[in-house]
């Protein structure tokens, strides 16, 4: 069972709107104050800007019985943005309290670290959790995965839909040219060899997620359930899933959204949007239990086969499938990713009955 760091517990004291702290202890592992990370176990983790609960799925309300840990995501209508940090959120409560010393304590708590002192992980490992767009982070936790951060581009031609940049980055590349040529650009045969990230807009991310990425050549099998409360959908994403990649610029390979009232999946690599639709609509899959299956092998000669069923239905919602760059040192990640909107409505998700099982 997790038990959450003193810092979190002490955060739980001063927000009035949280459940008990016994409460929070027993199933919390994000109260969604701000952005946080950690462990469910070796090769599963989180990612949560807004509450997310283990062991919260109710079976009296939405009939959900499903064996194993069944998580709870919950995001807000507005607030929990992944932008906020723990230091923020500490120096707000600090700002309002009307004890001096209780102001001291949350100043002196923001600037002391916030991992549990008992995590035996890597520094550069925490950074990578914390942060997808760290990808020196990750090669640093992972060095044995290294060589398979720029794969081969020399056969690739400017343009070349095999290589995507990401949306949150600006400029990538390899190490200097002496040893590996460099990715192709829209503007340019060179790569700079640093990352920069780009301005954001406003997000929001309750992510559970496969862990450490899988590298090419490797075939997984996934299988999981899950269930989505009726919330807004527009033109900006909303993953309900995707593949995410860590070599090259990084970012997402393929997703599955709820974009204007329709469920959607998404390729980057091949561009198609969409690739896929669920032709029953958005109201079909909301409030329902949904089987995704998904087989995957990795690298720039990989496959995808993904099928999802609406209980009760033999017939599959939808189906993708897909040959070619499915990203190295990859993860799946399930949950709800999307960009803040005003209007929006707070969605909620439960995900459960999660299997992963390496094939080759």
């Amino acid at each position: 069972m997790y038990s959450p760091p003193v810092a979190v517990v002490l955060l739980a004291l001063a927000a009035s709107s949280l459940e008990s702290v016994s409460a929070l202890t027993a199933a919390y592992l994000a109260d969604g104050n701000y952005y946080q990370s950690g462990s469910i176990s070796n090769t599963f983790r989180w990612q949560a800007s807004g509450p997310l609960a283990a062991n919260r799925c109710p079976r009296a309300i939405v009939g959900l019985r499903w064996p194993g840990s069944c998580y709870t995501s919950s995001l807000g209508a507005t607030g929990n943005l992944q932008t906020t940090t723990q230091q923020q959120y500490l120096a707000a409560v600090a700002a309002s309290s009307s004890s001096a010393a209780a102001a001291r304590k949350y100043v002196a708590l923001a600037a002391s670290p916030s991992q549990d002192p008992t995590d035996s992980r890597s520094e550069a490992e925490l950074r990578a959790l914390q942060d997808d767009e760290d990808l020196d982070a990750y090669f640093e936790a992972f060095p044995e995965q290294e060589p398979y951060r720029f794969p081969n581009y020399a056969s690739f031609q400017v343009g070349s839909p095999s290589f995507k940049a990401k949306r949150q980055v600006n400029g990538c590349g390899p190490p200097p040219p002496s040893t590996t040529v460099a990715p192709p650009s829209s503007t340019t045969t060179s790569a700079p060899s640093t990352t920069t990230t780009a301005a954001v807009t406003p997000r929001q991310r309750n992510e559970l997620f496969t862990w450490p990425g899988a590298v090419a050549g490797q075939t997984w099998r996934y299988t999981w359930k899950s269930w989505q409360a009726t919330t807004s959908t527009n033109f900006n994403f909303h993953h309900a899933w995707q593949i995410l990649r860590r070599d090259g610029c990084g970012g997402a390979v393929i997703t599955l959204d709820y974009l204007n009232g329709q469920v959607v999946i998404t390729d980057t690599v091949r561009d198609c949007k969409p690739c896929a639709t669920f032709s029953q609509g958005i109201d079909a899959w909301f409030n329902k239990e949904i089987t995704h299956e998904m087989t995957i092998t990795y690298g720039l000669s990989g496959s995808i086969m993904y099928t999802a069923y609406v209980k009760g239905s033999a017939k599959p919602a939808i189906a993708y499938r897909a040959q070619g760059d499915m990203g190295s040192s990859a993860s799946l990640k399930i949950g709800n990713y999307r960009r803040s909107t005003s209007g929006q409505q707070a969605s909620t998700a439960y995900i459960g009955a999660f299997t992963q099982t390496r094939l080759a």
